[in-house]
């Protein structure tokens, strides 16, 4: 786990994003909390690791946008919010490489943002950017 986090803390650094990690044994995986975020990098895959899971803090009252892009153009990513009551707000499902969504969330609110792997080459990096 240290190995993969390394590449992904090195991708935020570069970015100047503040991310606070912790692991999520029950789901396989590693969460991120967002506070201030514009972007950030990873990669997920379609037979072993298919889903990151980020939580991002949106102001109320104003557009939430949100642009998945496939950095290798190849493979299918499906994008995923949910509110932490785990209702669906907002979702992209098309078989494109890379997916949108935008909501404007009735108030300031922290939100389960998912990016799943749905097939494609292995591993299938992408970057993420919120408003």
């Amino acid at each position: 786990m240290a190995d993969a986090l390394s590449g992904v803390r090195e991708s935020i650094d570069r970015d100047n994003v503040d991310l606070r990690y912790r692991s999520l044994p029950e789901k396989g995986g590693l969460a991120a909390t967002c506070r201030y975020t514009k972007a950030f990098s990873g990669y997920v895959d379609a037979k072993f690791d298919k889903t990151d899971t980020f939580f991002v803090d949106f102001v109320g009252k104003k557009p939430a946008i949100l642009n998945l892009a496939n950095l290798r153009n190849r493979g299918d990513l499906d994008l995923f919010v949910y509110t932490m009551d785990n209702k669906l707000v907002a979702r992209d499902k098309r078989t494109n490489a890379a997916a949108h969504v935008s909501f404007t969330p009735p108030a300031t609110s922290r939100y389960r943002v998912v990016v799943k792997a749905y097939k494609g080459p292995t591993p299938i990096s992408y970057r993420l950017t919120t408003n």
